[in-house]
Formats: structure tokens, sequence, C-alpha cells
């Protein structure tokens, strides 16, 4: 009975521990004042800007901001985003002077995408459908862990409004199910149901949960990963999603 009571205990606990980590906080949404440019993709799969709005820049990060205004150097940017986060998925393993470049990377992708709605960018809408990896995940309760012991985490898409978190490792899975619902073009509110704790897929435990939260997009669009060459060379074609939870959060599923 103390052998059942302590493994109930230490189940209870992996739950509650990731469960916080994945739980969002709802934010309140401040109206921009100015008005930026917002990332689409071209025909080529290539991240670029539908016009400028450089009128904010600082002179000291000039030359780096104005390279923003081309196709290819918006895609550059891309690709330092991934080439930064390669190795390590928790950001709070990472220098600090990694991290610092990666959020500024990522801010420099807010600032031109913004805030209103007006500028017809619908990122909400975009198709999620099965597995997408963690690449890369900056906060202080980073859901990777299962006491000293780090998984594997994705997200599942079961339909377009169902969803999972998964922490797996080994045999041993935590699934955190949640509903989707688009605010905006930016913002998703996230519902979530219920977690569980699976076992050689055998589910062990089931809690229901009453939490909820927003994800807000900075970025979501197909690139071709130019860290994964594939067998043609070319870059590896993912879809790719920058977004904040707000801890900052990017995933990927191959395409």
């Amino acid at each position: 009975m103390v052998k059942n009571l302590i493994s109930s205990l230490l189940i209870n606990a992996c739950i509650l521990s990731t469960a916080n980590s994945f739980v969002l906080r709802l934010e309140k949404r401040v109206p921009s004042s100015v008005r930026r440019t917002p990332f689409f993709t071209n025909n080529n799969n290539t991240p670029m800007l539908l016009s400028k709005s450089l009128d904010t820049i600082d002179s000291s990060t000039a030359p780096v901001e104005a390279s923003l205004t081309t196709c290819s150097d918006s895609n550059e940017l891309i690709q330092s985003l991934l080439e930064l986060t390669r190795h390590e998925t928790d950001g709070t393993r990472l220098p600090t002077s990694q991290r610092e470049s990666i959020n500024d990377i990522v801010q420099r992708l807010e600032d031109f995408s913004g805030d209103d709605d007006e500028d017809g960018v619908d990122y909400t809408s975009i198709p999620l459908e099965g597995e997408h990896r963690t690449v890369y995940i900056d906060s202080e309760r980073t859901p990777q862990y299962v006491g000293p012991f780090k998984g594997t985490t994705t997200q599942y898409f079961i339909d377009e409004e169902m969803f999972q978190n998964r922490l797996t490792l080994g045999p041993f899975q935590i699934a955190l199910s949640a509903k989707r619902v688009g605010m905006d073009g930016r913002r998703l509110k996230i519902k979530f149901i219920s977690t569980g704790v699976n076992l050689f897929g055998k589910e062990l435990v089931k809690k229901e949960l009453k939490a909820q939260g927003v994800w807000k997009m900075v970025f979501v669009g197909e690139v071709n990963d130019q860290t994964r060459i594939d067998d043609g060379g070319k870059g590896k074609k993912i879809l790719l999603r920058v977004m904040r939870t707000p801890s900052l959060y990017i995933l990927a599923k191959d395409l």
C-alpha cells in the first residue's frame, strides 16, 4: 500500500510539473501604435516582406535592420535562428549571449510582424497536422524533464481543434490534451482539457484540467532549413512556427 501511494504521488508530481510548464497565461493585448510589416511566403517558400517600415530603426542597428528589406536577407534571418537553435532545445542551458541573440532575432521578426489585424496576416488559419518537434524553448519551467531526466517534447495535432503536448521518455509519456480556437490572425486561445500518463501505451492515470492561455504567433511559414541538407543538396523543407506563450517556443514539422 505504501509503495502504491509513493508511486501515485510521483506520478501526480510529474503531471503537475509538466502541466504547469505547458499551461499558458492569458495576456492583455496592447494595440500597436506603429503599423509594421508582416512576413509572408512567396512561391519559392522564402519569407519576404510586403513593404518597408523602418521609421523607428535605431541608428546603431540600422545596417542590420535595413538588410531585412530584401527577400534573401529575411531568409538569412530565419536561417540564423535555425542555426542558433540547432543543438540544444532547452534555452536555459545555453550561454546567456546565445539566448540573447536568439531573442533578438525573434524580436526583429516580431517587430516586422506587428499587432495589426488590418494588414491581412493570418497565421492562425494555417493547417496544422501530425507531429511537430520542438526546436527551442526558452522558459524557466521547461517541460522537457521528468525529474533529472530529459525527454522529447512534441505537439501532435489531432484535428482542426484538438491537439496534445507530449513529453516522451522511453516508454513513458505524459500527454496534455487541449483545444485551440482562433482569436484573430495572430492569436490562438488554448483551453487545456486533461493530462494523462502512459507507460508502454497503457494509460496509468488521467486528470481533468481547467486552464487556458494564449499563443501569439510571431512567424508561421514554410522555409528551407539549411542546417539540414537533403540528398539533393537543398535545405530540408519545414513548416516553422515561432510563438510566444508568453515564453518563446519554436517548433517545426518536416514537409
